[in-house]
């Protein structure tokens, strides 16, 4: 299900991700010059009342609770063919979830987090609201001012009013995390069930583990969990107490609130300075006024992580080898030396396996670009800007295959942003092999605002239908002049030959 390009003054850029329910996409708002996140409900859900209402009630919450650690709303509508949906804060930093197989853990930063979220939850509990699926995806991640990430609770989807949560209920939650209780539809449940996926998230986060894999039926015999500083040294004892405690299989030994369970573990976290990784950096999308999509995101590629070797728990990422044992200069110089080996091989195992993997969702298209050049930085769904600071120039690449076809993908586009300013300076069918390439159907596609231009070219296939675009954009002087407009299509025609778009 794909929204359409324009939603009043906002326009789509990409799909941020998708469940069994909704998809949500990122949208730029090019009047506040910010993005913000559009929730819609799937098309095969649509048409069911109790599921368009469950869908409406979870903006409305979302609205009510009005918390700087709850997803906020600021406005809900239809599409033209009916489908619900609601219009959100962006979070550009993306969940929890992206933290925990990072090798970038931080006890202080784990307990702030936990701490966030159980602010969040608090309200949540004061509106008479359970969340019950509480999870890392479902923790949102946002920069603020000072350079920090703000948490914010989100997809109440599952959420109920307490007062209609207890005898006979639905069996909604993610195994991994949610209480016992939960898998029994004869047991009501209360706030204890999110103290436990709490606890669950904060223990993933802690150990590099679930609190217990497998389904549902797991939940009806728990197994013993194994606590946190049997699995990873130099942590507090009274941690395990804490986290133990959240995630008892009896909701009667639990922590009785979110608050008395984030306020323990900030303060048995606090009980130890030991960083037990460096902690990870997150950078946010920043807007830029001239280009309907984010310039400034996290770098495509991140550095590959390193295994720590087994004397230090900091990682060769980090940049800094392990400060060596005081006890011995020799001894010191041959663990540098030791760890820059190993640096070494490793970087370039993953090196060759980055080149061996076609199918690796995280990479770019393998462009080859003169010096000047930037790397690839990912800005929205398989979506890639490069830049030339030089030539102040811009090349964007995407391969996300649209559900419709080259022709309709180009005018679609140009309609969508003639209301912002821009000026359509020409659009054709490209028919020529030397401009199609190896594609089956192309389309040109040209355009300006203020003194800054862009060419743009859509491919793609007719079975199955699928569109992709490359363009460059920069001061008109630097594209349209007879050398520099030769220079423009070449690069065009290179790039394009480079990326794949659904089936060839």
């Amino acid at each position: 299900m794909s929204l359409p390009h324009r939603l009043g003054r906002l326009r789509r850029i990409s799909r941020i991700g998708s469940g069994g329910f909704a998809t949500v996409w990122l949208y730029s708002d090019p009047d506040l010059q910010s993005y913000v996140a559009v929730k819609a409900l799937a098309d095969n859900w649509a048409a069911r009342t109790d599921i368009r209402d469950r869908f409406l009630e979870e903006a409305r919450i979302l609205r009510r609770a009005d918390s700087d650690h709850i997803v906020r709303v600021y406005d809900i509508g239809e599409t033209d063919d009916g489908t619900p949906y609601f219009v959100m804060n962006y979070a550009d930093r993306g969940t929890v979830a992206g933290l925990l197989n990072s090798p970038s853990r931080d006890l202080a930063l784990i307990a702030d987090l936990v701490s966030q979220a159980g602010a969040g939850l608090r309200r949540l509990h004061s509106m008479g609201i359970l969340h019950r699926d509480v999870k890392p995806q479902n923790l949102l991640l946002a920069g603020d001012h000072t350079g920090s990430s703000r948490l914010m609770v989100a997809d109440l989807g599952v959420a109920k009013a307490m007062l209609h949560a207890s005898g006979i209920t639905q069996v909604v939650g993610t195994p991994a995390y949610m209480a016992p209780e939960q898998a029994d539809p004869t047991r009501g449940v209360d706030n204890r069930c999110d103290v436990h996926a709490l606890g669950a998230v904060a223990y993933h986060l802690v150990t590099g583990r679930p609190v217990r894999t497998g389904g549902v039926e797991a939940l009806f015999s728990p197994e013993p969990i194994r606590p946190p500083t049997t699995l990873v040294r130099d942590l507090p004892v009274s941690l395990d107490q804490v986290v133990l405690r959240a995630v008892a299989p009896d909701p009667a030994h639990r922590w009785p609130d979110v608050d008395s369970f984030s306020t323990a573990f900030v303060e048995a976290a606090s009980r130890t300075h030991t960083r037990m990784y460096e902690p990870p950096r997150i950078e946010s999308q920043v807007w830029h006024p001239d280009f309907p999509s984010p310039v400034s995101p996290p770098p495509l590629t991140p550095q590959s992580p390193v295994p720590p070797s087994p004397q230090s728990p900091v990682p060769p990422s980090s940049g800094r080898p392990t400060p060596p044992p005081r006890s011995s200069v020799r001894r010191s110089l041959f663990a540098v030396l030791a760890a820059l080996v190993v640096v070494a091989v490793v970087v370039g195992a993953v090196l060759v396996l980055q080149e061996l993997s076609d199918d690796d969702p995280a990479a770019g298209p393998d462009i080859e670009l003169a010096g000047g050049w930037s790397d690839a930085k990912e800005v929205g769904e398989s979506t890639w800007s490069y830049t030339s600071d030089e030539a102040d120039l811009e090349l964007v690449v995407s391969t996300a295959a649209s559900e419709e076809s080259v022709d309709d993908a180009a005018k679609e586009y140009m309609n969508s942003i003639e209301s912002d300013g821009y000026t359509q300076e020409a659009s054709k069918e490209l028919t020529t092999e030397e401009q199609l390439g190896d594609w089956q159907v192309g389309w040109d596609l040209e355009y300006s605002k203020g003194d800054r231009y862009y060419w743009r070219w859509y491919f793609g296939n007719t079975s199955p239908e699928t569109a992709g675009w490359v363009e460059i954009n920069g001061p008109e002087s630097n594209i349209t002049s007879a050398d520099q407009r030769e220079n423009a299509e070449a690069l065009l025609k290179a790039v394009r030959e480079e990326v794949v778009v659904g089936t060839e």
